[in-house]
């Protein structure tokens, strides 16, 4: 199973082949199941299969694998996850609307973990 460095390090070379920078990373045209992070739609196979391979492991077979895999490990994140229109090798930028959808799951993720944590220091 990958973890987080493994999941980072993924999305890091996406961002390196959006700019040009061969990153043994690669995407294809079309609607591609993507999520949303740091304002930028990245191809959730692509980057979850490419994480798997830094990580020395199979890639995941499917997109619901994936999709739970990356739940799992950006957990208490809620991560935005549609289908988006993608260039092959690009990244899209996410719309305003987008941007204040995935602030607001992190201001709430914040939010909730700030709550258990006081009820954790109340408790001790």
């Amino acid at each position: 199973m990958i973890n987080e460095d493994s999941l980072l390090n993924a999305i890091v070379d996406a961002k390196k082949q959006h700019h040009g920078i061969n990153a043994n990373i690669q995407w294809s045209n079309g609607t591609l199941r993507c999520f949303l992070y740091d304002g930028q739609w990245f191809p959730l196979r692509a980057v979850m299969n490419h994480a798997h391979r830094l990580h020395g492991l199979p890639a995941h077979p499917t997109t619901d694998e994936c999709e739970r895999n990356l739940r799992r490990l950006l957990f208490p994140l809620e991560p935005v996850v549609a289908d988006i229109l993608l260039i092959a090798n690009q990244l899209a930028d996410a719309n305003v609307a987008e941007q204040i959808d995935e602030r607001n799951r992190k201001r709430n993720a914040l939010h909730s973990l700030s709550k258990k944590i006081q009820l954790i220091q109340g408790n001790a």
